[in-house]
């Protein structure tokens, strides 16, 4: 009779606690439902400002900001780094996003610039590394320069259409963030960008990715996500149809994952957010 006491208050107490587990993992965000995963707590990728997925599911390609080494990370929804990759080279001149095309070619956004100083800035373009490669030199080098001729610093980077679209962090949220085309990478020195239109948002636009699978657009500020029905170039233009405000500190890197949205802010923290509204 005692053990039996026993073996009911344990229960009672496992399940309370996977309650409170469950609570705390998942939380509203906006009218959706969101899970914590995890946190990368490597002291590695401490300064987490571009994400993309990696061939297996849950994993994904990181990297840090500017001043740290030419590095990729590969890390698990639960924030375990599982391979790192130097890119000999080249120097991580402000990395600031990630995106990845329909053949598996990572490319890595060279367009930070919070001075305001440069005078061109990069795309890296590189397959996705296999696992246990350590380190790679097959990384080819675009040069660009903006159609205005003046700097711009640029955290949000995304493929539509296999074409690489730029969306420059505005000096102050008041200002509507223009949208810029690369539309063919050319070797060639300094080529130039087009400027596409504004995107209908305010707010200092920290990264972005666009979903084919959902011809959704997430576009990631300071406050909240805005979310945008694209199929073509010209959608690109129209307000959001969705927008949710963050309650999950600054965030700077978001990436699609099949039907969920992953995003990290600045601690490390990795939520996933549904990708279908």
């Amino acid at each position: 009779m005692l053990r039996a006491k026993l073996f009911l208050i344990i229960l009672i107490l496992a399940l309370l606690i996977g309650g409170i587990a469950l609570r705390v993992a998942t939380r509203t965000y906006g009218d959706q439902k969101v899970s914590l995963t995890g946190k990368i707590k490597s002291k590695k990728l401490n300064e987490l400002s571009g994400v993309t997925p990696a061939k297996k599911e849950k994993e994904y390609w990181g990297h840090n900001d500017k001043g740290n080494d030419p590095k990729l990370f590969r890390f698990n929804d639960q924030g375990q780094i599982l391979q790192t990759v130097v890119l000999k080279g080249i120097k991580n001149d402000d990395w600031e996003g990630m995106a990845k095309d329909r053949d598996g070619n990572l490319y890595i956004a060279g367009t930070g610039d919070n001075e305001y100083k440069k005078k061109a800035y990069h795309i890296y373009k590189l397959p996705e590394p296999e696992k246990k490669v350590d380190e790679v030199d097959d990384v080819t080098i675009y040069s660009f320069k903006y159609p205005d001729k003046r700097p711009h610093n640029c955290e949000a980077i995304f493929i539509l259409k296999e074409k690489i679209y730029l969306i420059p962090k505005e000096k102050n949220d008041t200002i509507k963030p223009k949208i810029y085309c690369l539309d063919k990478l050319e070797k060639k020195n300094k080529f130039t960008a087009r400027e596409v239109g504004t995107l209908e948002i305010q707010g200092l636009v920290t990264d972005a990715a666009y979903s084919s699978g959902h011809q959704q657009l997430a576009v990631l500020t300071y406050s909240g996500i805005a979310f945008y029905s694209v199929k073509e170039e010209f959608h690109l233009f129209n307000p959001p149809i969705h927008y949710a405000l963050s309650e999950f500190g600054q965030c700077e890197a978001l990436c699609y994952d099949g039907n969920n949205l992953v995003v990290t802010n600045e601690s490390g923290t990795i939520w996933k957010y549904p990708a279908k509204l």
